[in-house]
This record gives structure tokens, C-alpha cells and sequence, in this order.
């Protein structure tokens, strides 16, 4: 009777803590809208920012009033907030979508080895066709009933360092496009819902094997930056994915203590995937050597972690070195050569100015770090955006940071966390360094702050307290903390364009 009565009263919570979430998300996405709104097709502008309100409302409805596993409600969560993201988006508006829309229909074409030396790429005409309507709504295009036209062609730009199982999802969208004999705008559509679909499942994955954090990760996951990438042709669905089925794994194993070889080979081959997918993620994988393993004696349990990091480390190593063999592409040619990027120019001045340069670059990771963070709240090509996400997400990140239940680190464990963060950090800043930035600058250049996702990730295990008294009525607050970020990418973005 006592149990049920506590239950009902912690409902009753639930059910008020809902109301005032859902009123106070209206109240602000109409501030938004109405600070954001333009004269010029007003009517489409309400329309979405309608349509957004409502599916996000559903949401969080589902979420307060419905009992549904967590894991189950994340995807549904992910996925819904996708496909918002991925209609309201224009036409590969997001960071290299172009190179990377190519990429998957050239492998969806059987060509899935990218020559080092090549400079031009077999493609489609339709490819063409919509990277000349770029960065424009789909209702702004004459895309609309046109059939896709496999007329031969080529394209300059397909992103050949990054390994083509990154582009699988993307590719099977547009293979699905073909054989339906849908219109070209579906070869792009159906890449980005696969690609969104992959990123749920492997978040949902995360959060059920994972006995703690299960929120962070969540919350994580479904940061406007995050769902924008995801429901794109970007491979940071699968980047950023893979570092939070890592790091779910990590905490799973963690807290179980005692590992089978089973269990431990799977974390290795993640390991395996986190460098392959994005070599300056490859910190991350140092989590192997805080796993306890207890059921196995000290040499052993030492022998088995180093051998498979030196094979992760080789693994990871072997790739970036086979990655610095192609040629430069075409399109980042000339602004290569106007902003006098040279990487071995760049290496010489290094080594030969290494204490000065030292400095120079110490301080510009601290300069640079909360402007990059900053860049977390732009959108599409970095050309838009609403500050106000970057300070809501930043007090709901440390809010459900320090209210779940610690995963137990020791004093030493969190050392070492704290150094692979940092070394992701720093690693990323010197390959842009090397890469993309002028010879000598005092500044890094091509710095963006969706790479930072995993390393925030990672952190974010430093926080935590002893006894967490996890409740629904706390986290009806944190996933409204999320609703009203995404509709606030979701509603500048339809206005901006729309």
C-alpha cells in the first residue's frame, strides 16, 4: 500500500513536471519564432514551425505519460527528431554532404576502392543535379517529379580518405531509391533516413547495454548538432555512434567487473572501429586499460590489454599513413593554395621552431577551445545558428552529469579519462594544423565543434555522485532541456530557409 502510494505521488510529479515542460517549450518556441520570422513566406514558416512543435510534443508526451522501456523511447526519439531535421534541411546543406552524397552513390555503384592518385570520380548526373541546388529548399528546386538520370558522369570531390564503410547506410538509402524508381530528391532522402536509422539503432544499443550513464549518453546523441549529422549523409552518424556504443560498452564492462574473452574481444574490435572511422577518436580507445578483468591474474590481465592496444595503435596507425598517399581533391585545391597550406612546409617549420611553436600552439588550444564549443549551436554550413543552444545545452549537460549515479572510476582511472580528452582535443587542432591551416599561423584553422562530441562523451564520466536517486521527475526536465534545443535548430532552420 506504502509502495503505491509513493509511486502514485512520484507520477503525479512526473505528470506536473510534463504539463509545465511542454507549456514552457510552446512559450519558447514561439519566442523563437516570432524573434526569427520573416515577411517573405510567412505561411510556410508557421506551417513547419507547427508541424515541429507537435511531433516534439508527442515526445515528450510519450516519454512522460507512457510506459516504455528507455532504450525503445531513445530511438523513437532519435529518429522522429531525424526526420524533421533531414526534411527541413535543404539540399546538402551540411558540411561536405556533397563529397559525401557522391561517395555513396559511386560505392552504390560498385565502386567501393578509392584510387590514392585519382582526382576525378565516376559518377551520375543526378548527382550533379543536386549539387547544383545546394544549400536550397527542396520547394525552392525544379526537383520536384524529376526521375534520376544515370547519364555517366564525373565529380571531383568524394571524401576518398575516409573508408567506405562508412558510407554503407547512406548507400543502401540510395539503392532503395533506385530499384523504387523514385524521383533523384529520394536518392537523397532515403541516404539520410538510412543513415539516421543506423545512428538509432546503434545509440539504442548503447543505452540498454549500458547499466549507468544511460542518460548522458542519451542526452549526448540527441544534441541538435548530433541529429543534424545523423540525419545527413555525414559519416558522424557513424563516428559519433560508434564512440557512444564504445563508451556504453566501456561502462558495461566496467561495472561488471569480471569479463569473459567474449565479451572483451567485442570491446576490441569497437576499439578497432573508433580509428578506422576518425583517427583522431583513437584516445578513446585507452579505455581498454581501465578495464578490471579481476577474473584474470595481473600478467595476464596486462599481457592481453597492451597486446591489444599495440594492435589497435598499428591498426589505427597503418590507416593514417595510407591516408597521406591521395592527392589532394580539386575543390580544396585552390583554397589550399591561396591560404599557402603546405603540410611538409608546415612539419619543417615545426621541427625547425619546435619551442616556439610550442608555446604558440598551447595557447592557441586554450584561445580556441570555448569557440569551438560555441560552434556546437551553428548549423548547416556553419553559416547559421542560436547561441542561446550552446548555454541551455551546457547547463543541461553538467545538470545530468552530476545527477546520475558515478560509474565507480578510481583516482588514477579518472587521470588518464582526463588525458585521453585532452588528447583528442589536441590531436584534432594538429592534424587541421598540418592540413588545413596557413604555414606559421598563430591560429588553427577548419576547427569545428561537432568533432568535440566524443571527447565531451568521454569526459562526461568524470561526473556523477555516489547515491543518485534516479527518478522520472527529473528527467521529464532534462529531455524537455533536449526538445527545446532541437526545435530551436529546427524552427531557425525552416525560417532561414523557408
Amino acid at each position: 500500500m506504502l509502495k503505491e502510494k509513493i509511486y502514485l505521488e512520484e507520477n503525479k510529479h512526473v505528470k506536473i513536471n510534463a504539463i509545465i515542460g511542454i507549456v514552457s517549450f510552446w512559450v519558447l518556441m514561439f519566442i523563437v519564432f516570432w524573434s526569427y520570422k520573416q515577411p517573405e513566406n510567412e505561411k510556410n514558416q508557421i506551417i513547419i514551425s507547427i508541424v515541429v512543435v507537435i511531433i516534439l510534443t508527442i515526445l515528450l508526451i510519450l516519454f512522460s505519460f507512457i510506459k516504455i522501456k528507455f532504450h525503445r523511447w531513445v530511438f523513437v526519439f532519435l529518429i522522429f527528431a531525424g526526420i524533421l531535421s533531414l526534411l527541413i534541411q535543404p539540399v546538402l546543406n551540411i558540411p561536405d554532404e556533397a563529397a559525401h552524397f557522391a561517395r555513396a552513390e559511386m560505392i552504390s555503384e560498385g565502386h567501393i576502392i578509392v584510387g590514392q592518385k585519382d582526382k576525378e570520380f565516376p559518377s551520375i548526373q543526378s548527382v550533379n543535379d543536386l549539387q547544383h541546388f545546394g544549400k536550397t529548399a527542396f520547394t525552392k528546386t525544379d526537383l520536384k517529379n524529376k526521375k534520376i538520370n544515370y547519364t555517366p558522369t564525373t565529380v571531383k570531390h568524394v571524401a576518398s580518405t575516409n573508408l567506405s564503410f562508412l558510407y554503407l547506410p547512406q548507400t543502401v538509402g540510395i539503392l532503395l531509391a533506385k530499384v523504387l524508381h523514385m524521383d533523384v530528391i529520394w536518392l537523397l532522402w532515403f541516404g539520410r533516413i538510412m543513415n539516421l536509422l543506423c545512428y538509432g539503432i546503434i545509440v539504442a544499443s548503447a543505452v540498454k547495454i549500458a547499466p549507468k550513464w544511460k542518460f548522458v549518453l542519451f542526452f549526448m546523441a540527441s544534441l541538435p548538432m548530433s541529429i543534424q549529422q545523423a540525419a545527413s549523409f555525414s559519416p558522424d552518424a557513424i563516428i559519433n555512434g560508434l564512440s557512444i556504443l564504445t563508451i556504453g560498452y566501456f561502462i558495461y564492462l566496467y561495472d561488471k567487473k569480471t569479463i569473459t574473452i567474449r565479451e572483451y574481444c567485442i570491446f576490441e574490435m569497437l576499439c578497432i572501429l573508433i580509428p578506422l572511422a576518425k583517427i583522431t577518436n583513437i584516445f578513446i580507445v585507452g579505455l581498454n586499460l581501465l578495464l578490471p578483468m579481476e577474473n584474470m591474474e595481473k600478467k595476464k590481465r596486462l599481457l592481453i590489454k597492451w597486446g591489444a592496444l599495440a594492435v589497435v595503435i598499428i591498426v589505427g596507425g597503418g590507416y593514417y599513413l595510407y591516408t597521406t598517399k591521395f592527392s589532394v581533391n580539386m575543390e580544396q585545391y585552390a583554397y589550399l593554395k591561396a591560404m599557402h597550406v603546405n603540410s611538409t612546409k608546415q612539419m619543417e617549420y615545426i621541427l625547425n621552431h619546435t619551442s616556439k611553436w610550442g608555446r604558440a600552439f598551447v595557447l592557441c588550444l586554450i584561445n580556441q577551445f570555448s569557440n569551438t564549443l560555441g560552434m556546437l549551436s551553428s548549423f548547416g554550413w556553419l553559416d547559421y545558428g542560436y547561441p542561446i543552444i550552446g548555454v541551455i545545452g551546457t547547463v543541461g549537460f553538467a545538470k545530468v552529469c552530476f545527477q546520475e549515479e558515478s560509474i565507480g572510476l578510481k583516482k588514477m582511472d579518472r587521470f588518464l579519462i582526463s588525458l585521453m580528452g585532452a588528447g583528442i582535443y589536441t590531436f584534432s587542432c594538429l592534424a587541421l594544423y598540418l592540413s588545413w591551416t596557413t604555414v606559421k599561423s598563430k591560429e588553427i584553422s577548419g576547427m569545428q565543434g561537432r568533432y568535440l562530441i566524443p571527447m565531451i562523451l568521454l569526459l562526461s564520466l568524470l561526473g556523477g555522485i555516489r547515491d543518485s536517486k534516479k527518478n522520472k521527475e527529473n528527467y521529464v526536465v532534462d529531455i524537455t532541456i533536449s526538445v527545446v534545443m532541437i526545435g530551436m535548430m529546427l524552427i531557425v532552420t525552416a525560417i532561414r530557409y523557408y
